[in-house]
């Protein structure tokens, strides 16, 4: 059974091997090499490309017991080193490079999103919302993270400082997975028992201003202010275009 795939800092596609407890290496041409996780029964799932130049994976152990419970690096020599999660048996899976130089990852039993520094020091937040299931997490364009909550039905941000903020997926019981940022600046994101792709779920920052009875607006449609000068859209399939020239401050309001 294989699980996840990335680009690697070599050229060559990195993959998970989750039955075979290996990370495979294949090259543009075909050719695969594999290159064995040190932990028995590891089940390699989640896999990432970090900014050391190394491949960063998930390795959480065959259910129930989750007992590995680890987040692996491996050199693009084949080098392994593992490092414990603190929360125990919390079933590491989707895992992606943050926008702060760190890996960040989730844990689908433990109902948190982890981060790890290419040190290995790795600190957790907990999500608010009881047992969410995080599965797929990927950097978005506004410097946050964002990841699937597949039992609460919920795509959820999270800054680099842990601020977690969760927005519904609008089909019941859609069960969104894997997630990704789109080349138009959006979040896209598959629903596993939905049966559909959720897309442009958009999260550029909105300039606010007070208007004349003091009641700060958005610019554009509804959306939740997170601070100064700031707030957030939390339409899921709704896209506005990315602009940065949007976001620079104005001369006179605007409502």
């Amino acid at each position: 059974m294989l699980g996840g795939i990335t680009s690697g800092p070599d050229g060559n596609l990195w993959f998970t091997e989750i039955g075979g407890n290996q990370i495979g290496r294949i090259t543009t041409a075909g050719v695969i090499t594999e290159f064995p996780v040190l932990t028995a029964d590891a089940t390699p799932s989640g896999i990432a490309s970090g900014p050391d130049g190394n491949l960063w994976f998930t390795e959480s152990g065959w259910a129930p017991a989750d007992a590995v419970n680890q987040i692996g690096r491996m050199t693009t020599a084949g080098v392994v080193t593992e490092f414990s999660i603190p929360t125990a048996a919390s079933d590491p899976l989707g895992i992606t490079g943050g926008p702060d130089g760190n890996l960040w990852f989730t844990e689908g039993d433990g109902n948190r999103i982890g981060r790890i520094t290419t040190a290995g020091a790795i600190t957790e937040f907990s999500i608010p919302t009881a047992a969410s299931d995080p599965f797929g997490i990927t950097s978005g364009p506004d410097g946050a993270l964002w990841f699937a909550e597949g039992l609460s039905n919920q795509i959820g941000r999270i800054t680099t400082a842990g601020v977690i903020t969760a927005f519904p997926v609008p089909t019941a019981g859609s069960g969104p997975g894997g997630i990704t940022s789109g080349p138009d600046g959006s979040l896209w994101f598959t629903e596993r028992f939905g049966n559909q792709i959720g897309g442009r779920f958009y999260q550029r920052p909105q300039l606010y201003r007070p208007s004349p009875n003091g009641v700060s607006r958005c610019v554009g449609f509804c959306c939740w202010r997170l601070g100064p000068g700031v707030c957030w859209p939390g339409h899921v399939k709704t896209r506005l275009s990315f602009s940065a020239a949007s976001a620079a401050p104005r001369s006179s309001p605007r409502y």
